[in-house]
């Protein structure tokens, strides 16, 4: 399961890098995806449920930024 967030994770970080911003439809995708995983899954992955967007959106989780501020 790690692969596929990975895999998507990467493909929109390689769309951005490149000029190409991810469409919204991938974006919802990504999220859709995730929010298949249980909160296990999820929190292997550093995520939680409230983070998942937020996270797809911008590359890191809300909680992140908060604890770099």
């Amino acid at each position: 399961m790690l692969s596929i967030i990975q895999y998507v994770m990467s493909k929109l970080n390689a769309d951005a890098t490149n000029g190409n911003a991810p469409s919204e439809r991938e974006i919802r995708r990504s999220i859709s995806q995730l929010y298949s995983m249980n909160d296990r899954e999820l929190g292997e992955l550093g995520l939680s449920r409230g983070g998942i967007e937020y996270a797809v959106r911008h590359g890191r989780s809300q909680d992140d930024l908060d604890k770099a501020a």
